[in-house]
């Protein structure tokens, strides 16, 4: 029995008899989270939202 990269357990060892993915093929890994950006220390333009340096 092999099982498919979804982890289905399939009778056949080239493609998942469940979701048809190829036995041996990865899943596409989720992209790395972006860390948020911190504000320069200074005000913000109350038009536009620019940071405005001290």
């Amino acid at each position: 029995m092999a099982i498919c990269p979804a982890g289905h357990t399939s009778a056949a060892d080239d493609y998942c008899d469940v979701c048809g993915l190829p036995v041996g093929a990865q899943t596409a890994l989720a992209p790395a989270a972006v860390p948020p950006v911190l504000p320069l220390p200074g005000a913000l333009c109350p038009h536009c939202g620019t940071n405005n340096a001290p």
